[in-house]
């Protein structure tokens, strides 16, 4: 029934309600019983979702009665089904409404950009939140740390942000250097200053008194002595664990509502993980999220194994794609079987392998081929690959050190270059759903402000955030700001003249130019083609203009130019599951979701307690020991082109090789007694992660016959 139910556009028929509640069609009856039937109320408040996901055997002896209507045509048409392949009774429309467009006529025929919103705005206030329904005694202390952590995280938005342009100057006026202190869990901040002692100073070691007159620097003191640590519950955390891992509570959706209002509303309570799995349990059908449960729990698993109703019952489905054409062929694929709830399995045409390794390797492949310059997505630098293999050679890539961000259109752009680029933003959001949805990793280095975006929070996307899509601009955005806030100074000095003022405002100058000698005009810098309001090519920017210059600047780079291509990423992203289901995590977490485990050092005790010698080698083999040696020693672009030769993905999920299943398994290749091990490379099995390594003679021979594999061995999987 879930699978019917998720397989598509669902026309429902009828709807069930107990009481006057409707129930979601993806519910199950025990579970709808469970949350909103009037006679099992009493019973469900008397007890104890831990102790006994059943219930009491009263639930079991009463009778509860479902009441079901047939749907009226006009609510069929405008509601989407629950639980079904869309989600978007959820969110916001896309099109452009009659209010909206008057405030696009405003902004581009005067110039007035919509004002930045403060998140901290929703957090500020003393009654709970519409997503929380639960009642609790501890409710008054949750809605106190909900306040204190959103101060902590946006303690900014409170004061002047010229104070907070001064933190901002992230090279040139601020520079920070963190160190733990594994004793107290505090962050205590080492903080050099272009102005004030000589020396750094430790300000958690340094009284109020002694602090700087500028306020700036007395509340970064404050905010980043919290940390975000600290907020996590370790009694909530194993409560909501032991829920979670509890394959009864998973099969029969009883999770309970404090759990999941609590994970979107005060996510800091629970460590990334445990949102994870939260995350899985509610946001996709149950058969997928007993998968995750198995392989994060391989325990679970091995006692279960002969229980056919913890079993996760998953449907497949397999394609076969050309690597010559991989990127129209993936668009086809997403096409057809992004929306299904089946799992993707990717096979190569004239290649025998298939499973897990081609699979990821398809992913990874993909996200490359989106990054190619001639695509005109992105904003950054055209680079060639280090190591090219195939149609990757003379091709031209983006890099940008910050993380990609959407490269903005101008109002004149040509409708069918925004068409194409669009068609290609709504394949990403698709792609980019189904692999989370199938526990795949992309490999994509998306900015920050790409993930604000897909939380919907680009609203609130300042200068600040110029920082982490093109710094070069971010830092001429801050000198010019800071002419702007002088400038400002001094008409609010009531002790001058007229003359004296005019006089004062000529002066003022950035690099010893003045700002009408810089030669600027209403165009975004660096896309000349692109006005920041009607005939804005022919304005100069002006000491008068400049504060209208650098607000268009700011909301063009972040908002204006890049809505058209964000509000199709979201269609395709929306296509498979709901946007709404991300609320568990904040937008710099959505980088491991997405991308698994950020590049880390390798070391060997990690490596001897992740990986797993078999078939001729333990871990006292001396090739084993090469083998750490060597892995331990990789850098960064090392570490990638080892693990997508094993692996079929560059990177590790999150938790790194110990969150890797099937784990890393080395075994012993042999040979015929003639043969020399040096004479040959390693290979792999890439769908249960199998390196067959030979026993050679030497480290500097392991290694080299390593890296020789992992490059040449690219992109092709064949019988081994």
């Amino acid at each position: 029934a879930a699978q019917f139910l998720n397989s598509g556009n669902v026309r429902h028929r009828l709807q069930f309600y107990i009481g006057e509640h409707l129930l979601p069609y993806n519910m199950t009856v025990y579970q709808a019983v469970r949350q909103f039937s009037l006679q099992a109320e009493e019973e469900r408040e008397s007890t104890d979702d831990e102790s006994n996901p059943l219930g009491r055997a009263g639930i079991w002896t009463k009778t509860h009665t479902i009441w079901y209507k047939p749907v009226r045509e006009d609510e069929d048409s405008n509601k989407d089904c629950v639980g079904g392949k869309r989600g978007r009774a959820q969110t916001a429309p896309t099109k452009t409404s009659p209010r909206n467009a008057k405030k696009h006529d405003e902004l581009w025929h005067d110039g007035v950009c919509p004002s930045v919103s403060n998140p901290l705005e929703v957090y500020l206030i003393s009654s709970p939140p519409e997503n929380i329904t639960f009642e609790d005694p501890s409710l008054d202390v949750i809605l106190l740390l909900r306040v204190l952590h959103a101060i902590s995280r946006y303690w900014y938005y409170l004061y002047d942000p010229t104070w907070i342009e001064e933190l901002c100057s992230l090279s040139e006026v601020l520079q920070v250097q963190r160190k733990d202190d594994e004793k107290d869990g505090h962050l205590n901040c080492l903080l050099c200053l272009g102005e004030g002692p000589s020396s750094p100073v430790d300000i958690t070691e340094t009284s109020g008194a002694a602090m700087w007159s500028s306020p700036s620097k007395f509340i970064w003191h404050y905010a980043i002595d919290i940390n975000s640590r600290e907020f996590i519950n370790s009694k909530l955390t194993a409560k909501a664990n032991r829920q979670l891992q509890d394959p009864l509570v998973i099969m029969t959706g009883n999770i309970p509502t404090w759990l999941t209002e609590l994970g979107k509303s005060c996510p800091f309570f629970f460590p990334f993980d445990t949102r994870q799995m939260l995350f899985y349990v509610t946001a996709f059908d149950r058969d997928r999220a007993m998968q995750r449960l198995l392989d994060t729990n391989p325990e679970i698993n091995q006692s279960d194994s002969q229980d056919s109703r913890v079993a996760p019952r998953l449907d497949r489905k397999k394609r076969t794609v050309n690597r010559e054409e991989l990127l129209k062929q993936a668009e086809s694929v997403m096409q057809d079987l992004g929306s299904s709830r089946a799992m993707l399995e990717i096979q190569y045409e004239n290649e025998v392998g298939t499973g897990l390794g081609p699979t990821l390797e398809f992913y990874a492949l993909v996200s490359q081929e989106l990054q190619r310059a001639d695509l005109g997505l992105w904003r950054g630098e055209e680079v060639t690959l280090a190591n090219p293999k195939g149609s990757q050679e003379g091709t031209k890539y983006i890099h940008n050190l910050q993380g990609l961000f959407a490269l903005p259109f101008g109002r004149t752009a040509k409708p069918a270059h925004i068409a194409k680029v669009k068609m290609k933003f709504r394949f990403l959001g698709k792609l980019m759903a189904k692999a989370i949805m199938d526990f795949r990793l992309v490999d994509l280095p998306l900015g920050l402000p790409f993930y604000k975006w897909m939380l919907r929070q680009e609203t609130s996307l300042t200068s600040h955030d110029l920082f982490n899509i093109d710094p070069v601009v971010a830092r001429s955005v801050y000198h010019l700001e800071e002419i702007v806030r002088q400038k400002r100074r001094l008409e609010q000095d009531k002790s001058q003249t007229k003359e004296n003022l005019q006089y004062a405002l000529e002066t003022l100058t950035m690099n010893g130019c003045s700002v009408e000698d810089l030669g600027l005009d209403f165009t975004l810098p660096g896309f000349p083609n692109i006005e920041l309001k009607k005939g804005g090519k022919d304005i100069p920017v002006t000491i008068h203009n400049l504060e209208e210059y650098l607000r268009l600047v700011i909301f063009w780079a972040l908002n204006e130019g890049v809505s058209r291509q964000f509000d199709s990423f979201r269609d395709g992203f929306e296509s498979v599951f709901p946007l709404s289901h991300l609320l568990y995590f904040y937008p710099e977490e959505l980088d491991q979701l997405l991308c698994g485990s950020k590049t880390d050092t390798w070391d060997a005790k990690t490596l001897m307690e992740c990986c797993r010698p078999d078939h001729g080698y333990t871990h006292d083999s001396r090739a084993v020991k090469f083998l750490f040696e060597i892995l331990s020693s990789f850098d960064s672009e090392q570490q990638r082109l080892f693990l997508q030769f094993v692996t079929g993905s560059p990177r590790l999920p999150v938790g790194g090789f110990r969150s890797l299943n099937p784990p890393l398994t080395i075994v012993r290749k042999t040979f015929e007694s003639t043969e020399n091990p040096d004479d040959f490379l390693p290979s792999v099995m890439t769908c249960v992660n199998y390196l067959k390594l030979p026993d050679y003679s030497s480290i500097e021979i392991m290694r080299e016959k390593l890296l020789i594999a992992a490059r040449e061995g690219q992109q092709s999987f064949h019988l081994s």
